[in-house]
């Protein structure tokens, strides 16, 4: 028996905030599911500056395996989305129709893969989808407690 059940979620960066800086590359932020697999059906960001994008920002979206969570343009690179020059703040950049599996103990993450030039803040959000009929397989990603 399946349930389908979507939400969204924000992306935080390491800090705990829920904005990122699109004037450097690397991983800017992350979403780890810790129980239940998932999957991510849309992506989606919005620039909150005040000021039009002077250089045209590509940010990867990846499925980062095992605790270390690294990962790699070339392997795990899912989908990119484009904030292209000037555009104004609180338009809402999406790439919906995805089908991206997240096991437990991985971790979907955003790298900005080209820099904007000036100080520029986004916010990130995912829609996801418990994956209710998959058993977690997370051999050495999880600790059962007893009380």
């Amino acid at each position: 028996m399946s349930y389908q059940q979507q939400y969204e979620v924000q992306l935080l960066t390491s800090a705990g905030l829920t904005n990122f800086l699109a004037s450097g590359t690397g991983e800017k932020c992350r979403w780890t599911p810790l129980y239940t697999p998932h999957i991510v059906r849309a992506v989606s960001i919005v620039p909150i500056t005040t000021s039009s994008i002077t250089v045209a920002a590509i940010v990867s979206v990846r499925v980062a395996s095992g605790g270390a969570h690294d990962a790699t343009a070339t392997a795990d690179q899912k989908t990119t989305l484009t904030l292209a020059t000037g555009e104004q703040p609180g338009k809402i950049r999406t790439r919906d129709k995805l089908d991206i599996d997240v096991p437990v103990g991985h971790a979907l993450t955003l790298h900005v893969i080209t820099a904007v030039t000036d100080a520029y803040k986004c916010r990130a959000s995912i829609l996801v989808e418990p994956k209710w009929d998959t058993i977690a397989n997370a051999t050495g990603l999880m600790t059962a407690v007893t009380a």
